[in-house]
């Protein structure tokens, strides 16, 4: 692992100077929209019924942080249904045409609720690895629900250094279903 990418981890404000922050706002003790909880604009979500059925499952399973990320990215909260709804197809279509697994990876989802709501039947295998390595924010990724562990192929863990970085091991392909390991 190359020393400069993980120098470059380390003083990421994130982890520094936002530090205090994203504590808060993980907690829910600040930095919360002053205009009422954002909701799913149901004109941007058209008619696709996937879409408005993961809008209300994901909205249920929302936790302090989900108020802050989803006001502050303008159109963040309808892209996640719509992505949601069409991860859910694309799994369900590669497990019945060719009986396999379907791989997806996303980043920066928030607080994990896209893993939860994707994983409310539990038959999806899940990794939720939350980017900040402190106690509330994961408190928060974990709060509706805790999805099923398994090793992603790159795992941060605090402090980063260059043997806490982990080759995925692939001790999941023996298990079956479909898999999302969602990176924060």
């Amino acid at each position: 692992m190359n020393s400069e990418i993980i120098n470059q981890w380390r003083r990421a404000p994130r982890l520094c100077a936002f530090a205090e922050f994203f504590e808060q706002t993980a907690r829910g003790t600040a930095n919360q929209p002053d205009m009422g909880k954002p909701y799913a604009d149901e004109v941007l979500l058209g008619k696709d019924v996937d879409c408005l059925a993961f809008a209300d499952t994901h909205r249920r399973l929302w936790g302090a942080f989900d108020n802050h990320y989803f006001a502050s990215i303008p159109y963040r909260l309808e892209e996640e249904c719509r992505l949601g709804a069409a991860i859910l197809r694309f799994g369900l279509k590669a497990w019945a045409r060719e009986a396999r697994p379907a791989a997806v990876y996303t980043l920066g989802a928030g607080a994990g609720t896209l893993s939860r709501t994707l994983d409310r039947d539990r038959q999806l295998f899940l990794c939720h690895v939350p980017a900040t390595p402190r106690a509330s924010p994961q408190a928060v990724c974990r709060h509706r629900g805790e999805p099923i562990q398994e090793k992603p192929s790159l795992l941060l863990r605090d402090p980063v250094a260059p043997q806490s970085v982990q080759p995925y091991s692939r001790s999941h392909a023996e298990k079956p279903g479909r898999f999302l390991i969602e990176f924060h």
